[in-house]
């Protein structure tokens, strides 16, 4: 019964009014271990050239958790977005980032901010992979950052005017500094 009652808390997390669904999607999928990362597909039985990390041009096995939470590239990109959102995102694969997002003391809309905020660097970070691997497109961390930054303001503003962050001004703002 405990472990149910886990699921929907992260699920809560995943499926918030600020992520948007096709982050969300992505971010279920990483959960539940479904993305058809290399090392999946070899496990599958299914051809693949080569099972290196393909973002960063590393020699390590592409897993999720070497693409989401140990790949250079993508250490990078939380750097920044820490750095530009001044909140720290706790480190880990996908799901255990959002198990201490959910055990944080914040504000319910706060976890849901960062929850969103992490669903966007997941999402990215899967579609830079992606173009890499299917368009040969090298997508660069600026790149990505500006393009979540861009989103991610765009959807905080589109909820900002809900009645419900209206009393959270203050913390909503510190994202569009």
């Amino acid at each position: 019964m405990y472990r149910v009652k886990s699921k929907l808390r992260i699920a809560g997390l995943i499926w918030n009014k600020i992520s948007q669904r096709r982050h969300s999607f992505i971010v279920l999928l990483a959960v539940q271990g479904r993305l058809l990362i290399k090392d999946r597909l070899q496990r599958m039985n299914i051809p693949v050239d080569t099972i290196t990390c393909i973002l960063f041009d590393a020699q390590a096995v592409e897993r999720q958790h070497h693409l989401f939470s140990v790949c250079d590239w993508t250490k990078g990109l939380i750097t920044i977005i820490a750095q530009w959102t001044g909140v720290q995102i706790p480190s880990g694969d996908v799901k255990q980032v959002l198990n201490r997002i959910r055990r944080r003391h914040w504000k319910q809309l706060y976890k849901e901010i960062i929850a969103a905020l992490w669903g966007s660097i997941v999402y990215y970070v899967w579609q830079a992979r992606n173009w890499k691997l299917y368009r040969g497109t090298t997508v660069t961390t600026n790149t990505t950052i500006t393009q979540i930054k861009l989103r991610f303001s765009v959807r905080l503003d589109m909820v900002r005017k809900t009645r419900k962050v209206q009393r959270f001004g203050s913390l909503i703002q510190q994202f569009f500094m």
